[in-house]
């Protein structure tokens, strides 16, 4: 499965109403942000503003901070 592919998927996850998944997408999100290009990519296909909506709507604690350090990560690329 190509990183492109994964990325969408991560991005789709936190489209989701089950908090789990949401958690699950923004650490996804966090672990493939470890470069400049995949980082850009994950912009590129909405995951940044994914990520900043789901902190309104998320409401446990983790999420949060989960999605909180996905935007940091992505934060570093460019």
């Amino acid at each position: 499965m190509g990183d492109d592919l994964k990325m969408r998927h991560a991005v789709s996850l936190l489209k989701s109403n089950n908090p789990l998944y949401k958690y699950w997408g923004a650490h996804r999100l966090t672990r493939y942000a470890i470069d400049d290009e995949r980082g850009m990519k994950i912009v590129e296909i909405g995951g940044a503003q994914e990520l900043v909506n789901m902190l309104w709507d998320a409401e446990d604690y983790y999420t949060q901070l989960q999605t909180l350090k996905a935007l940091v990560a992505l934060s570093g690329s460019g």
